[in-house]
């Protein structure tokens, strides 16, 4: 996406936010509290998707080796679990898509383009009128849909606020520090995860010593 440009110090926040169980702020129970982040559903060794048929966010407990332990915790009714319907894309190879979710809703361009009268206000998807692609959309609407928060007390006692500043020297630090800006370092982060480290992708560009013989 041109209007995130990738960065160093973009992609190291991102990277770290990604994975911050810190920012889950926001649980239907208390004792959730700090307990989910995006790597909840979509975690690195499980191929970046949910280790199980149905991530669990909020109101889920255990993980296991790959996730495939988490269960759901049984002080939830199950209408307050953030419990996903179908399982979690991989967030893996994401920056060659245009448009995000199996539904294709996150994304101002591409095939959204011209779909307004469908950005709903109050939903998710009215995340589409800050015009970004749907990597960057989806990070941005994810925040508010699986309670994630970033308040400043948490940014400066976490160190975060100054990674806030490297990342985004030129913006106001009156827009900075919002779900906004955090979104977009983690989108910067998920555009690097791309599966082109193969033995055989290596070889493919030249490297002659990538795969043994007997491969």
């Amino acid at each position: 996406d041109p209007n995130n440009p990738l960065t160093t110090a973009k992609v190291a926040l991102g990277k770290l936010l990604y994975h911050e169980t810190g920012m889950g702020l926001s649980p239907m129970h208390a004792e959730s509290e700090g307990t989910f982040s995006c790597a909840s559903c979509h975690f690195a060794s499980a191929g970046f998707q949910a280790g199980r048929l149905q991530g669990i966010s909020d109101g889920g407990i255990g993980f296991g080796v790959n996730g495939e332990g988490r269960q759901p915790n049984p002080n939830y009714m199950e209408a307050e679990l953030d419990v996903q319907p179908i399982r979690s894309p991989t967030a893996l190879n994401v920056a060659y898509q245009e448009v995000m979710l199996w539904n294709g809703q996150f994304g101002a361009k591409g095939l959204n383009a011209g779909t307004e009268s469908q950005w709903t206000a109050g939903t998710p998807k009215e995340k589409n009128f800050l015009g970004y692609e749907g990597v960057e959309t989806q990070a941005i609407a994810a925040q508010d849909v699986h309670r994630l928060e970033i308040p400043m007390d948490f940014l400066e006692q976490t160190g975060y606020k100054a990674m806030f500043d490297l990342a985004y020297p030129n913006i106001p630090a009156n827009e900075r520090y919002t779900k906004e800006y955090s979104g977009l370092a983690i989108a910067a982060y998920e555009r690097t995860l791309l599966a082109n480290q193969a033995p055989w992708q290596r070889w493919l560009r030249g490297e002659q010593n990538a795969m043994t013989d007997q491969e």
